[in-house]
């Protein structure tokens, strides 16, 4: 599989999201009010298998005129407003509307600090699972060890709550800096995600990467994040990592993946070619489009120069291009021209026979 998964070529490869560089003039209820919140997804992948595991859902906010922002733009403003508690809730109403409408979908929601002291949410889960009838296990949580440390024992129950009604539970940007392994033991977890600082180290200290990885592995099944080159993509796989994510393999999406890795990047791989070749014949059509178009006009501009040197062409008062002075046949001036008798004549139009000086002009 290593080799199926080179993805130097890959369609898919795309860089990290840009930040745009706008000034924040929403107010925290106007987020909620004139924009609109959108769940985008990325795919976590097993590294066996290329199955997709799960999405990871991550919120993005679109505003009125269409512009789509990341979290680290409008959550700082959310967070100091007392708001994450309801954009914990709202995302998690959302994921579970996109299970009810795909059944073979899988969703992970991010929570934050504030859903360790919020005490209705387990109650509600509940409610918002049981309405469309929605498998608790097809949902999932990540909280990050960062948030878990200094509210421990508000985490140990929100975690134990939403295993309680069969829900996974993910420990999310863990580097075993902030909770000690007594406190990781205790913490029923089903997944961990190791930070992009630990995936990094794995290509500069194999060893302390190591380390970190066996200590995951005692807590629960492993997770790369950030796969960014195919560098870290091969040491992920060597070193014996069980999912791995990032814009490497799958960029951010509205559309949630649910095709295999090898798959999708097989399928990607021929509709490029499909494309190519698709290419290749329109600009063949085009091109010889374009050259019977200029054919045509050569032998529309050849016609015209022969008829216009073979013949006497009157345009406009213009014979033959140029201004020619009318001649008498004999001495004197044109006093009158009359048309032959049954000519057909126009007001204001005069009928004359017009031959080449070298020739004799009878006058008519």
């Amino acid at each position: 599989m290593n080799q199926e998964l080179r993805l130097a070529n890959n369609p898919y490869r795309l860089q990290a999201d840009d930040k745009k560089q706008l000034d924040w003039k929403y107010t925290p209820e106007q987020v909620f009010e004139v924009g609109k919140f959108e769940l985008w997804f990325q795919p976590v992948y097993q590294v066996s298998t290329g199955e997709v595991l799960h999405n990871e859902v991550l919120l993005r906010w679109r505003d009125q005129d269409g512009n789509l922002y990341l979290p680290n733009e409008f959550m700082p403003v959310l967070s100091g407003a007392g708001k994450l508690s309801q954009v914990d809730r709202l995302v998690i109403s959302n994921a579970i509307e996109c299970l009810a409408s795909n059944d073979r979908l899988q969703l992970s929601v991010n929570l934050s600090s504030s859903a360790l002291k919020d005490e209705t949410l387990i109650s509600d889960l509940q409610r918002w699972l049981a309405t469309p009838m929605v498998e608790a296990r097809r949902l999932s949580f990540e909280l990050t060890e960062g948030a878990i440390a200094p509210n421990f024992w508000a985490a140990q129950r929100l975690i134990s709550g939403l295993k309680s009604w069969g829900c996974q539970v993910v420990l999310d940007n863990f580097a075993s800096r902030e909770l000690t392994l007594a406190q990781c033991q205790q913490l029923p977890v089903d997944l961990i995600k190791l930070d992009d600082q630990c995936l990094q180290s794995l290509t500069e200290n194999q060893a302390v990467a190591k380390a970190i990885l066996e200590l995951s592995q005692s807590l629960g099944q492993v997770t790369a994040k950030f796969v960014t080159d195919d560098m870290t993509l091969k040491l992920v796989q060597e070193v014996g990592f069980y999912g791995f994510q990032g814009n490497h393999l799958r960029r951010p999406s509205s559309i949630p993946e649910q095709m295999p890795l090898v798959e999708r990047l097989t399928k990607a791989k021929t509709d490029t070619l499909i494309a190519e070749k698709q290419s290749i014949w329109r600009r063949l059509l085009f091109g010889t489009v374009f050259v019977g178009l200029s054919v045509v006009a050569v032998a529309i501009g050849l016609t015209s120069l022969g008829h216009r040197l073979g013949s006497i062409v009157v345009e406009n008062g213009l014979i033959n291009g140029r201004v020619v002075r009318l001649r008498s046949a004999m001495d004197g001036r044109v006093e009158e021209l009359f048309a032959r008798s049954g000519s057909s004549v126009k007001a204001d139009q005069v009928l004359a026979r017009i031959g080449r000086f070298d020739e004799e002009i009878p006058y008519e």
